[in-house]
């Protein structure tokens, strides 16, 4: 207890990032050169926290984010599938920015919250990542976790946080930061969305 009766509340911090920027023309791809230089300004951002833990989808890109920050921490990467993208089945790598600039079908039915075309619908997609998540707080209940996944995800977990239901509400960027701080109640909010400052410039227009 605090001077004046006020109750000490313990904490569970979840500090959620984006994966960095991703080479393209593959399945599964890496991070590009301007990735690598997200995911080590990301890791150097984060080195002063006390982190117990990083998660992380399976998806390449997110696990090539987090090994500069696991390498800082000395921590090994806990992969959950639970945090991959809704295009983890796909046999292609495409920006949204991209679907829509081609007019493709596929960016209004994502943008609706269908996700069919990419084989999961929204309801399973949004369960699996929930899941993962309150894996995260029975488990560093007081503490502090990392989180490396993607867009989509990070959507679904802060948009639950604020009660939205809808699929989408805010683009996060490359190696954007954002927290969810729960409480002993078992309540979640969110104490911060798209932290970017750390991130270094973007490069000069062609």
């Amino acid at each position: 207890m605090r001077p004046g009766g006020l109750e000490v509340v313990a904490h569970t911090t979840v500090v959620l990032v984006r994966h960095a920027q991703a080479e393209r023309g593959t399945t599964d791809p890496g991070l590009s050169a301007r990735g690598r230089d997200e995911a080590n300004a990301v890791a150097k951002a984060l080195a002063g926290e006390p982190l117990a833990a990083v998660y992380c989808s399976p998806q390449r890109r997110a696990r090539e984010t987090a090994a500069p920050v696991c390498a800082e921490l000395r921590l090994e990467p806990k992969i959950r599938d639970g945090l991959a993208e809704f295009d983890r089945r796909a046999t292609e790598y495409v920006l949204l920015s991209e679907l829509r600039a081609a007019g493709d079908p596929r960016f209004d039915a994502c943008m609706a919250g269908d996700l069919t075309p990419w084989g999961i619908d929204l309801p399973t997609f949004r369960a699996e990542a929930t899941e993962v998540l309150a894996e995260i707080l029975a488990t560093h209940a007081g503490g502090r976790a990392l989180v490396v996944t993607h867009g989509g995800v990070l959507n679904v977990l802060l948009g639950a946080a604020v009660g939205i239901d809808r699929m989408w509400f805010f683009h996060p960027d490359n190696c954007g930061i954002s927290r969810l701080v729960a409480d002993t109640a078992g309540g979640v909010r969110v104490a911060s969305v798209n932290e970017t400052p750390h991130l270094p410039p973007p490069p000069p227009a062609a």
